[in-house]
């Protein structure tokens, strides 16, 4: 496990410096280490501290949350099909966030910090909705009803998220249940914070566990940091593909994040009817 987290923190720094040297304004690798080591030109210094470096911050904070909350949701559910965006925890936060931009758009009324509550307190909402259609007296959390439930709070969330837009336009029991509800808790936290900086971007929970599961098998306690990090190199790279693509535009990372996703979570589904 540990060569394998070194290998992709290698990796990840590597993407990192990547990222930072790609744009409408090329830099050499070799004078973004001199520029973060503060030996860099004054235009180097803006284009890196004041946008590149932000927006790749944030993505690898979003990157890791969700590769973790993917591997916790999988584990749960005990399905490999689980995803924080397929159990309705996206859609959720994502009703927080439309809420706030409906309601408390202006800064004054709120500080704009205040986002990731809204983003939490809808994720939290969404979650306790599936647990408590999930849950069964005596038997606890069902992981198998787990999935079917998120999928239909997912359905009932988007509705209210495309009503909202429209008016924009105009355990009880045992350990295990007790260890299911906390973790659930970490990765519903995980999934809205990845929301409330970057927007709901699908599949890195799904595509992330998978391969990390391939590195490491399947012993959370490797799982989860692997997870992270595989998390990380696939945002960071996607998000880099995103404004690198189509220069001086860019694409949402998630459009390359779906490109990637789909197919293969369409490989996950018919592999499982094999089964």
């Amino acid at each position: 496990m540990r060569k394998v987290g070194f290998v992709l923190l290698i990796v990840v720094l590597i993407t990192i410096l990547y990222g930072l040297n790609t744009g409408s304004l090329k830099i050499a690798p070799f004078d973004v280490i001199k520029t973060l080591l503060g030996q860099g030109t004054d235009i180097r210094e803006m284009i890196l501290f004041d946008y590149r470096l932000p927006r790749i911050c944030i993505t690898v904070l979003a990157g890791f949350g969700l590769g973790v909350a993917g591997a916790i949701f999988q584990g749960i559910t005990r399905n490999p099909l689980a995803d924080p965006g397929v159990l309705g925890i996206h859609a959720g936060a994502g009703v927080g966030l439309m809420i706030y931009m409906t309601y408390f758009t202006s800064l004054n009324t709120l500080p704009a910090l205040t986002i990731p509550l809204f983003t939490f307190a809808g994720g939290i909402i969404a979650a306790t909705l599936i647990m408590l259609f999930a849950y069964e007296k005596g038997k606890g959390l069902l992981p198998n009803r787990l999935l079917l439930v998120g999928i239909a709070i997912a359905a009932g969330f988007n509705a209210v998220t495309l009503y909202l837009s429209l008016q924009l336009a105009m355990s009880i029991g045992t350990r295990v249940n007790d260890e299911r509800i906390k973790l659930l808790g970490l990765a519903v936290a995980l999934s809205c914070a990845s929301v409330a900086m970057t927007g709901g971007i699908g599949f890195i929970g799904l595509v992330a566990p998978h391969i990390a599961r391939r590195l490491v098998g399947p012993a959370h306690e490797y799982l989860l940091p692997i997870s992270g990090l595989v998390g990380v190199v696939i945002l960071v790279l996607s998000d880099t593909i995103a404004r690198s693509i189509f220069e001086p535009s860019a694409i949402p990372a998630g459009v390359i994040v779906s490109a990637i996703g789909a197919p293969y979570f369409l490989y996950l589904l018919f592999k499982a009817k094999k089964y």
